[in-house]
Parts: C-alpha cells; sequence; structure tokens
C-alpha cells in the first residue's frame, strides 16, 4: 500500500467541503474531476508515511531481499525510503498496478 497521495488528499478536501455545507455532491465530484491527476505524487503526510514504515521495516530489509512496487509515482516514492534505507533491491513491476490502471479525467483509463 502507498503513502497517502495528492488524490487522496484532494478528496479528503472535497469531502470536508461536503460535510460543511460548502459544496453539493455533485460540485465536490466536479472539483475533484477536475484536480486530480492520473499519477499523483505523495502528499506531505504521505513521505512521513513512508518514512515510518521505512524505519520499523529496516530491520527485516537490512542488506537483504526485495522490495517489490508498481511503476505509479506514489508507490515508488512508498517503496523509496526503505530501498534506500536498507539497501535491499528495489524492483519495479507493471504487474503491479491498481485495478483497472491509472485513471485520467476524461474517465479512461491507461
Amino acid at each position: 500500500r502507498h503513502g497517502q497521495s495528492t488524490n487522496n488528499q484532494l478528496q479528503l478536501q472535497v469531502e470536508e467541503k461536503i460535510r460543511l455545507g460548502d459544496l453539493t455532491a455533485e460540485q465536490a465530484t466536479e472539483e475533484w474531476m477536475l484536480k486530480r491527476v492520473p499519477d499523483p505524487a505523495l502528499s506531505e503526510k504521505g513521505e512521513q508515511e513512508a518514512a515510518m514504515v521505512a524505519g520499523r521495516l529496516l530491520s527485516e530489509f537490512a542488506g537483504r531481499g526485495a522490495a517489490a512496487c508498481s511503476p505509479m509515482l506514489r508507490a515508488i516514492q512508498t517503496a523509496n525510503p526503505l530501498v534506500q534505507g536498507s539497501r535491499c533491491l528495489g524492483l519495479v513491476s507493471p504487474l503491479l498496478h491498481e485495478v483497472g490502471g491509472m485513471y485520467e479525467k476524461s474517465g479512461n483509463t491507461f
């Protein structure tokens, strides 16, 4: 699992706007679709989460084993602290991906 992405952060923001009555569900969906990106980076919180997980796993991976992730930016950014800190092998595999692929703003996937 990847750390919080900027799309995850955006989703929380629009959900809060609905909760506060600032947006209708339809308006929130429109804002979500306009601002989201197909391959988002980690948010600041996601970077902190990745560092925390790496810290807990470093002793397990120190100099041995491998960490595999999908080619999506947020997955690579999540795995990076563990791979860098432990010097284990980092593998990026197109066989590991989100169900349906990356979603474009048009609703299409690739």
